[in-house]
């Protein structure tokens, strides 16, 4: 094809039209990338090729000239897909949050459409000549949102290929006789008791002493090594500090591909090896999903025909003129893609009818997770099974009694953190958390064959920016006992003591310290302070 095809291509054919339709939602894709899996980009996907064709062909038959056409759907375009931004932008600034309002900016936007269709049709003889450098623009817009995803799915087959880390000097490949099943179960965000009674006036002594009861062993001064999930669950998975692992496998916590450090763990690796089966569970956030696992359980194997709204469909909804639909619903105090108030079909729990459907879904996942975990025991064969509960983690969706507050909206699932509100709910489902966790403890304890390893963690405490977010609960129920733990042990330890008294390992503890990034974080609660 000649070049000079390719300029009349480029000046004639408004293509612009079809990227902006695009980019949106290569923009939102490329800048989560890291926390979606991509099939949950084609329903949305279909959804607005669908949306545009019908915009396309309604402006064709009201105005019946190409140019015109064009010209005010790319601007209805341009508007519809900016509006959801700008809108989240006033609403969270301190100075401009008086324009956040949808009366007032909902009134500015139909002020520039009509101005803008005015102008079209006026100047239309003008516009054609446009054509070629709007092609241009939106063209390097989506190219650029293109190469940001091929970049990112390129360094994630890398990572992926590559994630048979160099093994540590010390490995535990010795298969034993009667091998107990290993839980390792996260509660996102769970603090510590004394934490917990000195920031937020909590006792949770009661919670702590039916795990004492039961034969857990609690580690009354305990802190996750990192504040934030990532680095927690790479760390604890992988028996190693940040650095240490960051220079085995060349990867930086940063990077796209560190993904691959935790669902292709060195505990995994081990306990495979030794003839044990992984199991894992669905999650809000895919890059804490072992997909690959040899049993993955979750609500739903396809996202494109799932009756939930996902998180990204929720803020690809939000980040549009569509955020008006939540207004409607808010103002008629109806929602329009609620379900009936009927009990789940795979928790067999009922949600209240007017929940958020984004909010439903973390709630069902949650549920689901903590009934599935009960009934593990009767599979057959030694089982590593991982379970990450986003809970006392915000959305803050129950209450103190172990019911689903009504009337939850998409605004309760984005809270301030540290706000009173946040706080309360926080407190709410901590008390949530502990009445369901226990039951599931007990039949994982009763109903196996024999005594299991269980590990029950924080990855981080409550994020409001106080000391108390580096303190975690941590629990162990060990059946050999527990001459090898301690009050202040901390997460990287967790499974260096149990493939040391377990495996055959080898492994000596290492320094039990927090880090924000590379920097120490001192012990700051007084019955804990070495």
């Amino acid at each position: 094809m000649s070049l000079v095809v390719v300029m009349k291509w480029t000046k004639r054919v408004p293509w612009f039209y079809i990227f902006l339709t695009l980019f949106p939602l290569l923009y939102l894709w490329a800048a989560n990338a890291a926390e979606i899996d991509p099939s949950v980009v084609l329903r949305p996907l279909f959804v607005t090729a669908a949306g545009s064709a019908l915009l396309y062909l309604a402006l064709a038959l009201i105005f019946r000239q190409p140019v015109k056409t064009n010209w005010v759907g790319g601007l209805t375009l341009i508007l519809f897909f900016t509006y959801g931004h700008v809108y989240n932008v006033l609403r969270n600034s301190p100075t401009l949050s008086a324009w956040g309002h949808h009366r007032v900016l909902a009134v500015i936007y139909l002020i520039f459409f009509g101005l803008g269709v005015w102008g079209i049709l006026k100047h239309k003889h003008r516009l054609e000549p446009l054509t070629r450098w709007m092609n241009i623009f939106s063209g390097l817009l989506v190219l650029l949102s293109a190469v940001q995803l091929i970049s990112f799915y390129t360094n994630q087959a890398l990572a992926a290929r590559q994630s048979g880390m160099p093994q540590a000097a010390t490995s535990a490949d010795v298969e034993r006789p009667d091998q107990p099943d290993v839980y390792f179960i996260i509660l996102d965000a769970y603090m510590r008791a004394d934490a917990l009674e000195q920031e937020m006036g909590f006792d949770n002594s009661a919670f702590i002493n039916q795990l004492e009861e039961m034969g857990f062993y609690v580690a009354a001064c305990s802190r996750s090594n990192y504040d934030y999930t990532r680095g927690s669950i790479a760390s604890i998975l992988n028996m190693e500090y940040l650095p240490t692992l960051e220079a085995r496998t060349g990867l930086t916590v940063e990077e796209d591909g560190f993904w691959a450090i935790i669902k292709k763990s060195e505990v995994r690796r081990l306990l495979e090896a030794n003839g044990y089966t992984t199991v894992a569970f669905q999650s809000e956030y895919p890059w804490l999903e072992l997909s690959d696992a040899g049993m993955f359980l979750g609500l739903e194997q396809s996202s494109i025909n799932s009756r939930y709204i996902l998180p990204f469909e929720r803020l690809y909804i939000r980040a549009s003129a569509a955020i008006l639909w939540e207004a409607v619903e808010s103002k008629l105090g109806i929602s329009f893609l609620s379900q009936d108030s009927l009990p789940d079909q795979d928790t067999n729990n009922v949600v209240p009818a007017d929940i958020d459907p984004y909010i439903r879904y973390h709630i069902d996942l949650q549920l689901f997770t903590l009934e599935e975990l009960s009934k593990l025991p009767s599979l057959p064969g030694p089982k590593f099974v991982y379970a990450h509960l986003i809970v006392p983690h915000p959305p803050h969706v129950f209450t103190p009694d172990g019911e689903i507050a009504p009337g939850l909206t998409y605004e309760d699932y984005t809270t301030t953190a540290g706000s009173e509100a946040d706080r309360l709910g926080y407190l709410n489902s901590v008390q949530f958390i502990n009445r369901r966790i226990l039951p599931v403890l007990q039949s994982l304890i009763g109903d196996s064959s024999s005594s299991p390893i269980i590990i029950l963690q924080g990855d981080h405490g409550y994020q409001g920016g106080s000391p108390g977010q580096y303190t975690i609960l941590n629990a162990y129920y060990l059946p050999a006992g527990y001459k090898n733990l301690y009050p202040s042990i901390t997460p990287v330890n967790s499974f260096r003591v149990i493939m040391n008294d377990y495996f055959g390992g080898n492994y000596p503890l290492l320094p039990d310290a927090s880090y924000d990034n590379s920097s120490l974080v001192p012990e700051t609660f007084p019955g804990c302070i070495p």
